[in-house]
């Protein structure tokens, strides 16, 4: 857990899962993923399974792709499978499959 009003400037390994509320400038690389509502996200993530409620700005690459109602991703998004939710803002190059 990465609580609000954290900020990390730097990567991020974890075998186990991840759920972020504060903020992040660099890369993640784990199995699970969730960015909540007030997280924020700005470079580069490897994910087996991946939420985002709250914005993101760079490349993923993941395997499921969930993306909520209040989530903005803005950037280069590679996955197997995607949910978008209605609202979701989405901007940039997506390939799915």
């Amino acid at each position: 857990m990465i609580s609000l009003g954290v900020s990390i400037v730097g990567d991020v390994v974890s075998l186990g899962p991840i759920h972020l509320e504060g903020s992040l400038e660099g890369t993640i690389t784990c199995d699970e993923l969730s960015v909540g509502a007030t997280g924020s996200i700005k470079g580069s993530v490897e994910a087996q399974d991946l939420r985002i409620e709250g914005s993101f700005d760079g490349s993923c690459q993941a395997g499921s792709l969930d993306v909520g109602a209040s989530a903005e991703l803005d950037g280069t998004i590679i996955c197997t499978s995607i949910v978008l939710a209605q609202g979701a803002k989405l901007r940039g190059d997506v390939k799915v499959g």
